[in-house]
């Protein structure tokens, strides 16, 4: 069976290996993204690929070019 669109705040405090008082608060901050682009969202709920893709990003951007609420910076491959 497929996994729910949606993520509630239990799991995302399993995913990232926290409370869920502190997992509520992650899913406000991404639901505030979301809003922002006019989209409409479900309190205490986030879109599972969204929390995914915005959530933490290993990327040689900084956490604000990225987006990303949390980021850990890698150097390029090509050693620039």
């Amino acid at each position: 069976m497929n996994e729910p669109i949606f993520m509630r705040a239990w799991e995302v405090a399993e995913v990232l290996g926290t409370t869920e008082r502190h997992a509520y608060k992650v899913i406000e901050q991404l639901n505030k993204k979301i809003e922002a682009k006019g989209w409409p969202t479900m309190r205490g709920r986030i879109d599972r690929k969204f929390f995914y893709d915005n959530l933490y990003a290993t990327t040689t951007k900084s956490k604000e070019e990225c987006g990303c609420l949390y980021t850990k910076t890698r150097k390029p491959e090509n050693g620039t």
